[in-house]
C-alpha cells in the first residue's frame, strides 16, 4: 500500500472515530448518568439530567453531534522519527 493510500486510510479512520464520539457517550457514562438521575432529589438537577438524556436521544435520532460542552478535541500521538505523515 502506498503512502497516499495509508494516509487516506488513517484520515478516514480518525474521521469516523471523531464522528462516533461526537454523537454518543460511552455505555458506562450513560449508565452512570441514568443511575445518578434516578437518585437525584433536586428538581433543577433532575431537569438537567432529563435534558442530557434527551440530548443524547436526539443526537442519535438526527445523526448529529450531541451538545456535550466538552471543548475541543485534542489528540496526542506518539510516532517514530521516520513517521511519513
Amino acid at each position: 500500500m502506498e503512502k497516499a493510500q495509508k494516509l487516506e486510510q488513517m484520515t478516514d479512520l480518525v474521521a469516523k472515530f471523531i464522528e462516533l464520539v461526537g454523537k454518543r457517550l460511552p455505555d458506562d457514562v450513560t449508565a452512570k448518568l441514568k443511575e445518578l438521575s434516578e437518585e437525584e432529589k433536586t428538581p433543577m438537577a433532575k431537569m438537567i439530567y432529563e435534558a442530557m438524556d434527551e440530548n443524547q436521544k436526539q443526537a442519535e435520532k438526527l445523526n448529529r453531534p450531541s451538545c456535550q460542552d466538552t471543548g475541543l478535541i485534542q489528540m496526542f500521538v506518539h510516532v517514530g522519527t521516520k513517521f511519513p505523515y
